[in-house]
C-alpha cells in the first residue's frame, strides 16, 4: 500500500511543495505577504483535500481483505484476496469476520459512557 498508493502522492505533494516555496521565496522578497500568505494557505487546502481523496481511495481499494481494482469499463476486473495478517486477527477476534453487528459494551461501563456522551451532546445542542 505504501509504495503503490502513498509514495507516489507524497513525491508529487513534496515536488509541488518545493516548486512553491522557490516561488514564494522569490515574492517575498518583493514584500507582498498578503498574496504570498493567501498562496500558502491555498497550498495547505490543496495538500489536505489531496491527502483525505487518498484516504478515501485506500478505503475503497483495501475494503474487507480484497484489493479492489479501479472502475473499468465495460466491467469491472475482479477483486483480488489477500486477508488480513494474521497477529491482527488474533488481537481483534475477528477470524470469522463480523459475526453480528450488535454493539458490545462488556461490563456495562461502554454503555454508561455513551449514554452520559450523549447526554451531554444533547446538553451542549440545547445550550446553542
Amino acid at each position: 500500500m505504501c509504495t503503490a498508493d502513498i509514495a507516489p502522492l507524497q513525491r508529487r505533494l513534496e515536488a509541488a511543495g518545493i516548486a512553491a516555496l522557490a516561488e514564494w521565496d522569490a515574492r517575498a522578497a518583493d514584500g507582498d505577504l498578503t498574496l504570498l500568505t493567501a498562496d500558502c494557505a491555498r497550498h495547505a487546502e490543496r495538500v489536505a483535500s489531496e491527502w483525505w481523496a487518498m484516504a478515501d481511495r485506500l478505503i475503497a481499494k483495501y475494503s474487507d481483505g480484497y484489493v479492489n481494482p479501479p472502475e473499468s469499463l465495460p466491467q469491472n476486473a475482479a477483486a483480488v484476496p489477500i486477508g488480513y495478517p494474521s497477529a491482527w486477527l488474533g488481537l481483534t477476534n475477528y477470524r470469522q469476520g463480523p459475526t453480528t453487528y450488535d454493539m458490545r459494551f462488556g461490563d456495562g461501563s461502554g454503555r454508561r459512557r455513551l449514554r452520559s456522551t450523549l447526554w451531554q451532546l444533547r446538553r451542549w445542542a440545547n445550550a446553542t
